[in-house]
């Protein structure tokens, strides 16, 4: 009995040697979970700052693209003002020079039939 003692001593011990030792790896196992997900977690974080800073630097970029094209467009608009308010004063001035012919009546009294020309 004392070898069989002895030898459920030795098994007894080395099963409470390997819960101490799985006890301990769990513990290690936990610390380094916790260290991934608190790595992970602050990778996130970066990732979501990166993204929020590329969006606000795209909605800039938009900004001022919109902002340069309204730009633009005011300018086309104001070229067109120019250019109808330039029509508009070759138009009046042509009606001026249209309003300022006269007509002369020339009739020859030698005719039997009186003819009139228009002269310009």
């Amino acid at each position: 009995q004392s070898r069989s003692s002895a030898a459920s001593d030795v098994y007894k011990r080395q099963a409470a040697d390997l819960k101490e030792r799985a006890g301990e790896k769990v513990e290690e196992l936990r610390d380094k979970a916790g260290e991934k997900i608190q790595e992970a977690t602050e990778k996130a974080r970066d990732i979501k700052d990166t993204a929020a800073q590329k969006a606000g630097e795209v909605g800039s970029n938009i900004s001022d693209k919109a902002s340069e094209l309204k730009e633009r467009a005011g300018q086309k608009v104001d070229q067109a003002a120019d250019k109808a308010q330039d029509l508009k004063e070759k138009a009046v001035e042509k009606t001026r020079e249209v309003q300022e012919l006269s007509l002369i009546h020339i009739s020859e009294p030698t005719r039997q039939a009186e003819i009139s020309y228009a002269v310009f």
